[in-house]
């Protein structure tokens, strides 16, 4: 299917800042399940937009501005044409080997309860790395509550697992940690999420891939169950929320902000 989408997000200060620089990534690349056909990044006037890739191959645009300013906005706009894979991940270009991705980060460290939680879908699977991440996803979603809307991760993986409650990005945090304790390669991803015109066009979102011996990298979207199809969207990819938010810098001037998003994600018309 084709899936546009328009992004709008303006940074408001309570006064004015001096300097400010921010790494966007909000760019998607070609792979095995999606073909970028149109992808633009608009700066404010009088800014800078320069491209380059990080360290894990995502696209990263860095915007900055120089002079005085009250607020500071971008514009993403764009149109993917994407196709079900059944979760499996191909097309792109793998910076680290897959044990790269067993590290642990402030977000996704391991506690008592996750090693536990872990060893329960352990102690279920009927054999196979899949069986195994499935268990754990299942083990995830009974201990957690999906609070949707939620689009930043509330604190570490172990504090959301004791709390009960948490985001979309809480979950996949938690669902990091957890494979990690299974020896299982495990890794965030960023994109976005077209939903039917009833339930509101779509959403910025967030879901794991994890690396299994017998088929490399797989997507799990932790509040679905299932592996990403062709109504998601993939942007950037990292070992926690922080390395891939869309927006994250600083600025010099301006001690408070209020951020302002809009979203609209449509379906496109398919070329026959």
């Amino acid at each position: 299917m084709r899936i546009v989408i328009d992004h709008q997000a303006t940074y408001r200060y309570a006064n004015p800042a001096r300097y400010a620089l921010y790494a966007l990534h909000a760019a998607p690349r070609d792979m095995g399940s999606q073909l970028v056909m149109e992808w633009t990044v608009t700066a404010p006037h009088g800014s800078t937009l320069r491209r380059s890739d990080d360290s894990y191959g995502n696209i990263v645009d860095m915007l900055c501005i120089d002079h005085l300013h009250s607020e500071l906005s971008f514009h993403i706009h764009g149109e993917v044409e994407t196709r079900d894979t059944n979760g499996v991940v191909s097309g792109l270009a793998e910076h680290f080997m897959p044990r790269f991705y067993l590290r642990e980060t402030a977000l996704t460290a391991v506690t008592p309860g996750i090693t536990a939680l872990a060893e329960q879908a352990r102690a279920r699977a009927n054999g196979g790395q899949i069986n195994l991440a499935h268990e754990l996803v299942a083990s995830v979603r009974s201990a957690v509550e999906y609070i949707p809307g939620d689009k930043a991760p509330a604190g570490p993986a172990g504090v959301v697992l004791s709390s009960g409650a948490g985001g979309v990005s809480d979950l996949t945090h938690l669902f990091i940690a957890g494979a990690r304790v299974l020896g299982l390669p495990a890794r965030y991803v960023t994109g976005y999420h077209y939903e039917s015109e009833a339930q509101g066009a779509g959403r910025s979102h967030a879901w794991a891939e994890v690396h299994l011996d017998e088929m490399g990298w797989f997507g799990i979207d932790l509040i679905s169950g299932t592996g990403p199809g062709e109504s998601h969207v993939r942007v950037a990819s990292g070992l926690y929320y922080g390395e891939v938010a869309p927006a994250k810098g600083s600025r010099q001037g301006a001690a408070e902000a209020t951020l302002d998003v809009s979203l609209k994600i449509e379906a496109g018309q398919t070329q026959q």
